[in-house]
């Protein structure tokens, strides 16, 4: 099935009181409530998300109950913004109770007022029985109305479908063609994907394997924080996949992947302190890697310490 991806991140109305308490002390109630219709301004919005960024991303999980009656009165106005946002805290549980069913039914809202990313929300929820029954087809309904709108979350989930046969005939061609319009917006597991079709997969749709192309994208996935991208440029570092052979910049991005449990990056970290492969030979080091490899399963790692013993 597809991993949820996150939507283009949308700006909490009830996450205003801690990002200025964060910025300027405390504040009073009433003073975020009269600023709500001037901060509905995209500027205003791309500012405080700044502000957020500069408070190093510290929000609270309790939000108060003002500030989220005051985003149901909005989004019961017919608001899409306040009813995506609403949504997300339902779906969290984040000044209410958690509930996919209350979330789906605030993204349906946004969603039937041609919100692409409610689209996609709802997309998910049918793709992965989140508040409603699985129903693949009626997840690829909305994931195609997104995509026509351009959403590159969208795209990249009809590519997983079709690659997988999920609510609609399998289909590797279709499958490229998405991954490819929503790795050209940048979409991150999408430009993994089509790393994988030009490394691993051009059999099924005819092109030729291109290890040049397949590290154009897996780098671009990568540069956004993907650790299965981050794993495969190293590798290509490793082998010569795509790009010259370089041993440093190969562990710069295995730790980049292994700070966020890549198994496998892990390993190969092991493998290459304890051969010395273009780094001084480091027996401990190797060890350590593989501990951390294989207490998230990976059996080579567990097979690596049991030859040490």
């Amino acid at each position: 099935m597809a991993v949820r991806q996150m939507v283009t991140p949308l700006f909490f109305y009830v996450n205003l009181k801690p990002i200025l308490t964060c910025i300027v002390g405390s504040q009073m109630p009433n003073l975020l409530l009269r600023m709500k219709n001037y901060l509905m301004n995209a500027g205003f919005v791309l500012l405080f998300l700044l502000f957020l960024v500069s408070c190093g991303g510290n929000t609270q999980s309790n939000v108060p109950t003002e500030y989220c009656e005051e985003l149901v009165r909005l989004a019961e106005e017919g608001d899409t913004l306040a009813q995506m946002n609403l949504a997300k805290c339902y779906a969290k549980g984040q000044g209410v109770e958690k509930s996919n069913e209350e979330a789906n039914k605030w993204f349906l809202k946004a969603a039937e007022q041609g919100n692409a990313n409610a689209m996609t929300e709802m997309g998910n929820a049918y793709l992965n029985g989140w508040g409603v029954s699985v129903d693949n087809q009626e997840a690829i309904k909305w994931f195609q109305k997104a995509a026509e709108k351009g959403n590159a979350v969208a795209m990249s989930n009809l590519g997983v479908c079709y690659e997988k046969g999920l609510g609609v005939k399998q289909d590797y061609n279709q499958a490229y063609n998405y991954f490819k319009m929503a790795a050209e917006q940048d979409n991150a597991p999408a430009q993994l994907f089509l790393g994988d079709y030009y490394r691993f997969h051009y059999s099924r749709i005819g092109i030729a394997h291109n290890e040049n192309e397949a590290f154009k994208w897996y780098l671009k996935a990568a540069e956004q924080g993907l650790a299965d991208a981050q794993y495969q440029v190293g590798l290509s570092y490793t082998l010569s996949f795509g790009a010259n052979r370089n041993i440093p910049k190969a562990i710069e991005w295995y730790e980049k992947a292994g700070e966020q449990n890549h198994a496998m990056a892990l390993y190969n970290l092991g493998v290459i302190y304890m051969n010395g492969e273009d780094v001084p030979q480091d027996f401990n080091k190797g060890v350590e890697y593989f501990k951390k490899s294989a207490s998230l399963g990976e059996q080579k790692a567990i097979d690596a310490l049991r030859s040490l013993r």
